[in-house]
């Protein structure tokens, strides 16, 4: 799978199973451990099994495994806008009484800097910047700045 293939199947995949099994098995630890970004992937793919997880036990393990992919990710490739906004996404959606969203605030501060510096598509930058500014975690200055990303 390309780059592109992972995006458009990481989009859909909480929606469609089978676009989530294909990158679930496509996304190996052989694949992701020398690939920051596809290991983020694979963290943000923990993130949606979390979500669809029957029991608040099985669904706190997924996402603390999530966010061990994310700061290995991290750690790996600190400057990557990509994986930022993939944690990003996944602690946005995860319910404040874990306490598991405690990057929320620096990435989006990051993402916001970097991303017109950003190598990303124009597309790609579209959707970062409308998924923030729907998050409702955007101040004022940070809605003027992304705005122009969205035409």
């Amino acid at each position: 799978m390309s780059i592109d293939e992972i995006r458009a199947a990481y989009q859909v995949a909480s929606k469609q199973p089978e676009y989530f099994r294909q990158l679930d098995q496509y996304l190996s630890p052989e694949r992701t451990q020398q690939e920051p970004l596809l290991l983020a992937y694979k963290g943000a793919i923990e993130g949606i099994r979390a979500d669809q997880a029957l029991f608040p036990l099985e669904k706190l393990a997924l996402l603390q495994q999530a966010q061990s992919y994310f700061d290995k990710a991290v750690k790996a490739a600190p400057d990557e806008v990509e994986i930022r906004f993939l944690r990003f996404t996944i602690e946005h959606n995860i319910p404040t009484l874990l306490m598991l969203s405690v990057h929320l605030e620096q990435d989006l501060r990051f993402i916001i800097k970097n991303l017109g510096q950003s190598p990303l598509q124009e597309d790609l930058k579209r959707r970062i910047s409308k998924f923030l500014l729907d998050s409702g975690r955007c101040t004022f200055k940070d809605k003027q700045t992304l705005a122009p990303y969205l035409s």
